[in-house]
């Protein structure tokens, strides 16, 4: 007798990722970085907006990394800066809002973290050890870290981004 074949089902595919993201990942980790060569998770927004978006935005590269409370204060002063408007729970996220993330979920804790979206799903990020890479929205170690999205204004009308 031969044994059955079990044929799974194939994954559920995803939306391509926008041509314009690919890119951006693989860049290292740089403190204070801005570049190709090396930026950090808001340096690699800045980066993504200015070639991907044709959006300047303000460059904070007299701030470390590490000093988190000067980056909570700085994103905080950015989210009222009229820039950006903070999208409603019942909102999709999409390509290039911004994420607004804590480092590790717990009680108290300021976001100092950022990525971008990059397609249905996806968040493009840059951390110390990894770089920027995609994740997941919906993985575990992801989802409780976004703590809100931020649309940029100039994005507001387009259906692309």
């Amino acid at each position: 007798m031969t044994p059955a074949r079990f044929n799974p089902a194939p994954a559920p595919q995803r939306p391509p990722l926008p041509a314009v993201i690919r890119g951006f990942v693989g860049i290292p980790f740089a403190d204070k970085g801005f570049s190709f060569d090396g930026c950090h998770c808001y340096g690699l927004c800045w980066l993504v907006f200015l070639r991907a978006a044709d959006i300047t935005l303000p460059k904070y590269d007299l701030i470390s990394s590490a000093e988190t409370i000067a980056i909570a204060r700085a994103m905080k002063d950015e989210a009222k800066s009229g820039r950006w408007r903070r999208l409603r729970a019942d909102e999709t996220p999409r390509a290039f809002d911004m994420a607004e993330m804590i480092e590790i979920p717990r009680p108290g804790a300021r976001a100092w973290h950022c990525g971008i979206v990059a397609g249905p799903g996806r968040l493009l990020h840059c951390e110390r050890g990894v770089g920027s890479h995609l994740a997941d929205l919906a993985d575990p170690r992801i989802a409780p870290r976004v703590v809100g999205f931020h649309r940029h204004v100039a994005l507001e009308g387009r259906t692309d981004g």
